[in-house]
């Protein structure tokens, strides 16, 4: 399991500054009281920080902080009331990395079979797809939360969350086709290079 040490890892660095950017912003949505924007920053916040301590391969961690600054970015420049099209687009563009990262992550804690390994490509396309679905639903159920506990409007009618359901599913499997296609290499950890087992041996 990871510890304050991975998180403290995880958080140097460039990357490490780029993860802090939607926790500041978090907190000044809370100061300006807009408590909606508040928890979808605040949600992102926890993401970047945990998927960092996790230590996941580095091309996939660099592209996860980038899907994850898109939508703190159009957050913070009031996009999602002004371009109609910005938040179907984000929800198909954050599971096609978000899926392949929890299922490369899965697999390297020996939960799942590694991407395009028996049983083959078709599966590693199915579990990814159904994780980068899973995860979706859970996000729509944060936002039905929100709007019920603080009077946000994050969903907009049972056509948007239908919308967005559908694009999160597309968007995992652009994802995870790529990712059985062209699975990391197995084992390699992005800051030392070494296997799971010489991580395990340093902490």
């Amino acid at each position: 399991m990871p510890g304050i040490d991975d998180v403290r890892a995880g958080l140097r660095g460039p990357l490490g500054a780029a993860r802090l950017v939607p926790l500041l912003a978090c907190v000044a949505w809370v100061v300006r009281g807009d408590w909606g924007g508040a928890v979808t920053l605040g949600a992102l916040a926890v993401a970047l920080v945990a998927v960092g301590a996790l230590r996941p391969p580095r091309g996939l961690d660099l592209a996860f902080v980038g899907v994850v600054l898109l939508p703190t970015a159009v957050e913070l420049l009031g996009l999602y009331d002004r371009l109609s099209w910005i938040d179907s687009a984000i929800h198909a563009l954050v599971p096609a990395v978000l899926a392949p990262l929890a299922y490369v992550l899965l697999a390297r804690a020996g939960a799942l079979p590694w991407p395009g390994e028996p049983p083959g490509r078709w599966a590693t396309v199915l579990l990814c797809v159904a994780l980068g679905a899973a995860t979706g639903a859970l996000w729509e159920l944060l936002e039905w939360t929100a709007d019920s506990v603080t009077g946000s409007r994050l969903q907009e009618g049972l056509a948007d969350t239908n919308r967005d359901l559908l694009a999160d599913a597309a968007g995992s499997l652009l994802g995870a086709v790529v990712l059985a296609l062209r699975p990391p290499a197995r084992g390699s950890s992005p800051r030392t290079g070494a296997g799971p087992e010489a991580l395990a041996d340093r902490h």
